[in-house]
Parts: C-alpha cells; structure tokens; sequence
C-alpha cells in the first residue's frame, strides 16, 4: 500500500512509539488524525511533523466510554473515510492483584481492550493496526491486570482478522525503550547499558510502517529480540 494521502489515525500519538511512527507516516505522505491526552503534547507533536497542515488533532480521555462515544461523533463528521487505524494507546498497572482497585480495572480495560474494538466497530477503517505486548502470552506475578488486558486484544484481533481477512493485524511487542511500563527511562537505559536488550521505538516505527506497505500483511507480527527468558521461543498460533 502507497501510504501517501491515507488518512491514518493513531491513537496515544504523544506516546514514546506514537510520536515516533507519527514522524515516519507523515515522511510518507500521509494525513493523519492524532489523538492524545495532552494538548500542549499535541500541539507540539504537530509543529514538528512533515506538512503540519495535513494534520489534526484530537485531545480526548479514551479511558472514558462517554468521551470516546463523543470523539467518535466529532471524527466522523470531519473524516468520513478512515483508510487505517493503529491502536497504540495504552495503559500499564502493576500491582498485586488484591491491591487492583475497580476503577484500575475498569480504566485498564476501557483503554487497552474497548478503545481498540469501538473505534475500529464505529469508524470502519480500512487496515486496524493493534499495538500488543508480548504481555498477552506471558503469565507473571505483579501482571495480573495489564497482562489479561493484552490477552483480551490479542485473542481480540485475531478472532477479528478472522471475520475480515486481511483487515486486522495484532503487533506483538516486547520491550521498548520509552517510559511506558514499570520501570522509568532511565532505568532501562540502566539496564540497556549493562546488556539488556529493548526495542527501540524508531526501529519499531520502521516496522510497523514496512507492514502497513506491504498488500500481504499477516495476522500477527512478533517484534521481539527475546528480551526476557519468560518470553521463549515465540511460535506463531
């Protein structure tokens, strides 16, 4: 796929992976509808990209079902034609289980689970790119929220990929260099310099933009460097 003028919507944009794959698409022509939860993030995120112009943002709460329902009004008003979405929003929570407050639960699963299915259901995109973690097949103490919130997307996608052949792709990914998890940037610096391996988010951009070009994209994709000796020996379902 020629991704120049595809209207392509990337939630979490502000994010480590977000703001990086944004730069990539607009490099290639895209017009793309950005969505985070602050503006002045935004705002900034825009002023740097390609053709800022070709551009929008949205500031919007996707943890919030009453907020999402009214972003979605506002986007199919003002882009009828979505040609790709990438769920990349996302939340991580780690804690004992008996210390998961409801409203952690609720928040987690209205962000990393229902976000990604409504918006795909309620704007019809053409390509539905989903941002996993190599968190949907792991089972670790201290997980126990964010690690079945992955295993809901994953099982999620590829049931979806099922029901529409070639519109559905579930991205399977380890650890990446940005503050997103457990430990801060610079405690996995810490560690990157010591010898632990992470994923950085230029390369991931780079990857997830080579798939979306390629017409016979699959299912899944794993982008792993085996980090973690509890990740395995990843094997296609």
């Amino acid at each position: 796929m020629n991704l120049k003028g595809k209207t392509i919507l990337i939630t979490g944009a502000t994010g480590g992976i977000g703001s990086v794959l944004a730069s990539h698409l607009a490099h290639e022509g895209s017009n793309l509808i950005l969505l985070g939860r602050d503006s002045d993030k935004l705002t900034s995120l825009l002023e740097n990209l390609d053709h800022p112009d070709h551009h929008t943002i949205y500031t919007c709460n996707l943890t919030s079902s009453t907020d999402r329902t009214e972003l979605i009004k506002q986007i199919q008003k003002t882009h009828p034609k979505i040609d790709i979405l990438i769920n990349n929003a996302g939340i991580g929570i780690y804690k004992p289980s008996s210390d998961i407050s409801p409203s952690e639960w609720k928040e987690s699963y209205e962000l990393n689970v229902h976000t990604p299915f409504f918006l795909s259901q309620s704007l019809t995109p053409t390509i539905t790119i989903n941002i996993g973690s190599c968190s949907a097949v792991q089972y670790k103490e201290m997980r126990t929220l964010y690690n079945s919130t992955k295993a809901a997307l994953r099982s999620l996608t590829l049931s979806l990929s099922l029901e529409h052949p070639g519109k559905y792709t579930h991205i399977t990914l380890d650890s990446t260099l940005t503050p997103f998890g457990p430990l801060t940037l610079k405690e996995k610096q810490k560690r990157l310099d010591n010898g632990m391996q992470y994923l950085s988010p230029d390369w991931v951009s780079e990857k997830i933009t080579k798939i979306l070009q390629d017409d016979k994209r699959e299912s899944e994709y794993c982008l792993s460097p085996h980090c973690y000796d509890e990740c395995g020996v990843w094997k296609k379902p």
